[in-house]
């Protein structure tokens, strides 16, 4: 039995635990992977965050920045950045186009680190947070740990803190999962959770952050949350996937990504992973009404959308 005992010493939260040889099987405590397609205005501050952390540290994690067939500078900015971190381990591996659940499956496939953590090319960390994040999974062995993230705004430079849990569970190892869903930029999977079973994510379509944020959840057995602020989410750029212009635009994608996940409810025996994959459906099918709203197909999205909550029982389910 693990057991972890979690203390603040300044503004770094510091995770003891009985159990030696944590890095055992692997060659890095972490794995970032950098999802990159045309974000040659973001990529170099994204690494830059990373390797911004006090050199100790990089030898702790590697960086995986998965080229999605770019077609402006970005393979040029990233082999620019790794040429000025000699000692660091960063690489560039580039792919045909498949969209940011292929980038991701990349990584997952080429990840040597015991935990693994997503960071898309447009977004960044906050060094001293990560660094704080490096501390904590140096020194612990759950199955996921959960941290904050703050949502910026390019136009207002507004920034909102996350807050995925309640504090009173913060540093408290926990095996009964939220009931709420948890978004991807919060989340830390083991390694192993994501490779031994065989996670994954759709390719070729957007929105595919929901299933990474649900798929792996029924293989997690131990938790921590962790009141960190790392992940600092660049929200409301032109052309991004969550506006609503490119909601509408890519409708049967987001549609697509919602049946599966009303594919993978439909069997779940865990009570806490039914009520989180119900918090996200019940998301997703509000969004998917708005998208409907808005859409030129109105009338055939509608048909479609109308036909998945017939089929899954969907006006039954909270009678």
């Amino acid at each position: 039995m693990t057991i972890l005992r979690t203390f603040l010493k300044g503004s770094k939260i510091i995770v003891s635990e009985r159990r030696l040889g944590v890095m055992r099987d692997n060659t890095y405590i972490l794995t970032v992977v950098i999802p990159a397609y045309n974000v040659e205005r973001y990529i170099a501050s994204a690494i830059d965050s990373l390797f911004d952390s006090d050199v100790r540290y990089w030898k702790w994690f590697e960086v995986l920045v998965i080229n999605d067939g770019s077609t402006d500078k970005t393979v040029d900015i990233i082999k620019e950045c790794i040429e000025q971190l000699p000692g660091a381990s960063v690489r560039l591996i580039s792919k045909e186009n498949g969209g940011h659940g292929s980038a991701i499956n990349c990584g997952i496939a080429n990840a040597k680190g015991k935990y693994f953590k997503v960071l898309d090319g447009d977004d960044w960390v906050d060094t001293a947070a990560f660094e704080n994040l490096l501390d904590a999974l140096s020194n612990t062995d759950v199955d996921m740990v959960v941290t904050d993230f703050s949502l910026k705004n390019p136009t207002y430079r507004q920034s909102t803190l996350k807050q995925p849990l309640d504090s009173a569970i913060a540093r408290i190892e926990q095996s009964i999962l939220p009931t709420k869903r948890l978004a991807m930029h919060s989340l830390t999977y083991k390694t192993s959770i994501l490779s031994e079973n065989h996670i994954q994510l759709t390719e070729g379509i957007y929105y595919v952050d929901m299933e990474y944020s649900l798929f792996p959840m029924q293989y997690v057995k131990s938790w921590l949350y962790l009141p960190l602020n790392v992940y600092q989410y660049l929200f409301g750029r032109a052309g991004q996937s969550v506006l609503l212009e490119s909601l509408v635009k890519n409708a049967i994608h987001h549609l697509q990504v919602l049946t599966n996940i009303l594919d993978f409810w439909e069997n779940l025996p865990s009570v806490s992973l039914r009520a989180m994959t119900e918090d996200i459906i019940d998301s997703m099918i509000d969004i998917q009404m708005l998208i409907n709203k808005h859409s030129s197909n109105k009338e055939i999205l509608e048909q479609q959308t109308e036909q998945l909550i017939n089929r899954y029982h969907l006006d039954k389910r909270n009678d």
